[in-house]
């Protein structure tokens, strides 16, 4: 199994609109080998803990790649992870993401995995 590197961020909106019931993480994910990114995830390769995790079961609503520019042809291993629930204005959250790849074997199981931890405010505005 290797090891992937994840580093994530807050993702949330500091001006404008922001999604109510919704928090926005930025997650990038890469090869500890050789630095490549890891291109391709979708919400079955990343996973959440949170403290909170046994009054509230939080989820990764939805999960969306960015791509190089100039041309945003090129996937860059760097995502936006929607967790969906109801979040308080102001208040802090944080959580554990595992993000993780598979083979293809039924069931699949874990070829490469990664984490990290990441506090965010929700903006709820």
């Amino acid at each position: 199994m290797a090891r992937l590197v994840v580093e994530a961020t807050s993702g949330e909106w500091r001006r404008g609109p922001d999604i109510i019931g919704r928090l926005l993480v930025d997650v990038s994910v890469s090869r500890a080998n050789d630095g490549s990114p890891v291109t391709g995830l979708g919400t079955g390769n990343f996973r959440l803990a949170a403290q909170s995790g046994v009054v509230v079961d939080f989820a990764i609503a939805q999960v969306d790649e960015w791509r190089w520019e100039p041309d945003d042809v090129e996937h860059a291993g760097c995502y936006l992870l929607r967790i969906g629930d109801s979040f308080t204005p102001g208040e802090q959250y944080t959580f554990g993401i595992q993000a993780r790849t598979f083979d293809n074997h039924h069931p699949p199981r874990v070829v490469d995995q990664g984490q990290t931890i990441v506090r965010v405010i929700s903006r709820g505005a």
